[in-house]
């Protein structure tokens, strides 16, 4: 069995959409038969519950990472969709994630038998440790200078990890005042894999808590979000058929 495959989801600043984006990008890959888990690893401001409805959790991200509890003892199942999510506790105090912490959390979730496994981020994870047991980092802007820009500086944090990463450009208008993607592509060395338009289903679904790729799989945001899940189904294709590539 091929070792789960870890996206993160991370942005610069807040209001560019990441959560939105790491729950629909879990929601659809759920949706297409593969063991998926959703992880908020926010602990400051955590939102995945909000959006799917699971707020009151006791239990969390930061229990896992912090006092040996398995996966199974603090994941909760969305019963519309049946994703499997770890919510997360807020923390009075800063929470910044240990080596130790890290490599505790990579044991654990390369042992599970997830496909997949989606986490949500607090804004700016710079740190090695925050990035440190992920396979991939999905990096949110919106077509705007000041997301942009932080977008790019978390760019090059992550160059000494090596990390692979895409930028995604969320809520896209195509109105003159906006940023091309011809613009950001260049400034982002031709790394952008996606782009998702500004969509009114989006606020329809968080304020029904539920995910607009399972409440409306045919509006725009849907459509391009289950093209942008298409590319990491084709991969974990290749991946069962070679069980020695990574």
């Amino acid at each position: 069995m091929a070792d789960p495959y870890v996206i993160g989801i991370a942005s610069y600043k807040g209001g560019v959409g990441k959560t939105s984006i790491a729950v629909n990008l879990a929601t659809v890959l759920r949706l297409a038969g593969y063991r998926t888990l959703l992880i908020d690893s926010d602990t400051t401001n955590p939102n995945v519950g909000i959006l799917l409805g699971m707020e009151g959790v006791n239990l969390g991200f930061k229990e896992l990472v912090t006092k040996g509890m398995k996966i199974d003892d603090v994941k909760a199942v969305h019963g519309p969709t049946g994703l499997h999510v770890i919510n997360s506790t807020l923390s009075t105090k800063p929470f910044t994630l240990t080596k130790g912490n890290v490599a505790t959390l990579r044991t654990k979730i390369r042992s599970s038998n997830y496909d997949f496994v989606v986490v949500d981020t607090a804004p700016e994870p710079s740190s090695a440790n925050a990035v440190g047991y992920w396979d991939e980092a999905l990096l949110i802007t919106t077509p705007d200078i000041p997301a942009v820009a932080g977008v790019l500086k978390l760019k090059k944090s992550l160059k000494n990890s090596k990390l692979k990463n895409i930028v995604v450009v969320n809520r896209v208008q195509k109105k003159r005042y906006e940023l091309q993607l011809s613009e950001i592509d260049d400034v982002m060395h031709n790394s952008i894999g996606a782009a998702l338009p500004e969509d009114d289903a989006v606020g329809m679904s968080t304020a029904e808590r539920i995910p607009v790729c399972f409440m409306k799989k045919n509006s725009q945001f849907s459509k391009a979000v289950f093209n942008l899940a298409g590319k990491y189904k084709k991969r974990k294709t290749i991946v069962k058929r070679f069980k020695f590539w990574k």
